[in-house]
Formats: structure tokens, sequence, C-alpha cells
């Protein structure tokens, strides 16, 4: 039987957030899945950017299994923060930009999220619900217009995907024309960094049974600063393909955002202890970047491949083999699937 249902409870949903985290709900998302061929249908929601063109969500959405539900609010000019939108786990500001796209994806009105990211706006909003993400630059996802950061870097904005369940972002993926199931005839090296901090038990013995690899310590040598960012990452990058590295605590203190940052000695010691590190320069750098979340609270894996279709491919199936849900039943229940708890809000029983 098909999801219509769930789906409409999706739309009944999202209309609680609109004016906040959703801008627009296509009115037209039930219609369309009634018609699918598809037994299961995901709805997706795209963040309000020109750099998204509408061929993209023409080619992920033309056979219907994904379903165009929302367009979605993001933080004011691309900021690395939203001071419209609170963090629904802490209460704290919303990590920007693509903060809509991921408060959406984190209650279950979309299944998809699609985002833009110049210095880790998918990343980060992402680890800040714990949630998993790809950022495609290095597979040649982005859009077409430059920007100049905060601290002075020219770039392209980067597009990718935020989900519950990893093998959606692979799907939209497969969609998209990309080959997942290939062979590689390159060897991949592989750098694993701080990985021993992970709390997620189950998550960490998968890294050392499957990418047991010798750990480059560079935590010490790490700036806050982009361009030394940047550099750190140029050296690794010499002599290794992949970076599956590890981050925690992105902004439970502290606000990591530049303008934020640029006011003064004690906003920029605030903006340090945002925690937010090699996410901050991935899409600088052409890099393909996916993060998995840990049972920590705003914290988990980065992965982070060079520039190429078939380094990205090895990342996600890296990814594809760390993925589960590894979060309390009570995360799940509360947030993923809020759509089917029941909201008795009358004062009396009619």
């Amino acid at each position: 039987m098909k999801n219509i249902l769930e789906l409409s409870l999706k739309t009944i949903s999202g209309r609680e957030f609109l004016q906040s985290s959703i801008e627009i709900i296509n009115k037209d998302a039930i219609l369309l899945a009634n018609r699918s061929t598809y037994k299961k249908n995901y709805f997706i929601g795209v963040k309000n950017n020109k750099n998204i063109e509408r061929y993209f969500i023409k080619k992920l959405c033309n056979e219907e299994e994904f379903i165009w539900h929302t367009i979605d609010s993001g933080s004011d000019r691309g900021r690395a923060l939203d001071v419209k939108l609170k963090n629904p786990i802490t209460g704290n500001l919303m990590t920007g930009s693509s903060s809509g796209t991921a408060i959406n994806v984190l209650y279950g009105i979309n299944d998809l999220g699609i985002g833009t990211d110049g210095g880790g706006s998918i990343i980060y909003p992402a680890m800040s619900l714990n949630l998993y993400s790809l950022m495609g630059k290095g597979m040649g996802l982005y859009g077409k217009y430059s920007k100049e950061s905060t601290d002075g870097i020219n770039f392209i904005p980067g597009i990718g995907f935020i989900s519950h369940k990893f093998e959606i972002i692979e799907k939209a993926i497969k969609k998209l024309g990309y080959d997942l199931d290939s062979k590689s005839d390159i060897n991949i090296r592989i750098a694993t960094l701080n990985i021993n901090q992970i709390e997620n038990k189950e998550l960490l013995k998968k890294i050392k049974l499957n990418f047991d690899k010798r750990e480059i310590n560079i935590e010490e040598t790490l700036s806050d600063g982009r361009y030394e960012l940047i550099k750190s990452l140029e050296n690794i990058f010499k002599n290794k393909d992949i970076i599956i590295t590890y981050e925690k605590d992105i902004e439970l203190s502290g606000l990591g955002d530049s303008v934020f940052g640029s006011l003064g000695e004690k906003s920029r010691e605030n903006q340090k202890i945002s925690n937010k590190k090699l996410g901050k320069v991935a899409n600088m750098m052409n890099l393909t970047a996916i993060t998995i979340p840990d049972v920590r609270l705003a914290s988990g894996i980065i992965i982070l491949a060079r520039e190429g279709i078939e380094y990205g491919v090895e990342a996600i199936k890296i990814a594809s083999k760390l993925s589960g849900e590894y979060l309390p039943k009570l995360y799940y229940r509360y947030f993923k699937n809020s759509y089917l708890e029941s909201k008795n809000e009358m004062i009396f029983d009619l």
C-alpha cells in the first residue's frame, strides 16, 4: 500500500512551520505521490537559493519517486547562524545557512533536504541536529554564482543533501546519474584523525575493522582560520585521498559565525569554542564531504574526499558501511516521526 497517509501527515505537520523554517508548501505534492508508480515516495525540501537551479530538481524528481514538497528558509545572506530560527534540540540559535532545510528533515516533514554550502552551510546544520549529509562539490554538484566569504575567499557554493537516513541520500545521488556500484581501479589512501574520541563504540569498531589505517594526528596544527586549515588539508591530500575525522559539540558553546566573530576579542574567543573545523573549508577546496552522526549531541564523523567523482563515490561507499540508526529511540520518536504524534492541544474534549 502506498504511503499516502504518511505523506499527508507530513504536509499537515509542515503547515505548522510556515513562515519559520518553511516558506512554501507544494499543494500538489500529495496528488503527485498518488499518481506515482513507486510503492514509496520521498518528500524533498529545497533551500531558497538561486544556486539550486530548476533543472537539478527536475532531474531528481522526473520519475516522481522523489517529490518536491517545500521551499525552505535559510539564514540571512548565508550567515553561519540563523538568528530567526532556534535549534529544536538545544534551544540555541540554529546553525546556518541551510538551517530551515535541516530542521524540516529533523521533524520528518521532508525525507531529504537540498541545500547549498559555502563554508560548512550543509555540513554543520546537519551535524548540529545529528543528521546525515553529503556536500557534493568534489563530484560536480555546485551552483554557478560566485561569492566571497567573510574572510575574503572567493568560492562557488556546493550543493548537497541532508537526511535521517544515508540510504536516501544514496538514492538521490543515483537519480542524478552517478554510478555507486562500479568497482574502482584506484588504490584509495585513507587518513583517520581523532576517531578515538567517538562515543558510539559500534561506529568506532566499524571504522577500525574496515579502515584500519595509521592515524595521522594533526590536531595540534589545526587552526581556526580558514587559510591555515586549507594549508593543513593540502598537506594531507598530498599523500592521502580520503580523510575520516571527528568533530564534536558543534555550537553547544559559542557561535561559529565570522560576522559575530569579527566584533572584538571576546566574540572571537566565543567563535573559536563553537568547534567548527574542517567542514568550514570543504567546499572551498572542492572536496566531497559526508557527515555521519554520533550518539553524542551535535557531533559526528566527517568524511572528506579529494576532488573527483571516483573519490566522491569511494567516500559514499565508506559512509554506507558506517551508516545506521545509532541514536536513542526517543530522538526518532520525538523528531523524525513527529508527524505521527497526536497533538491534543484543546483544553477540553468535544
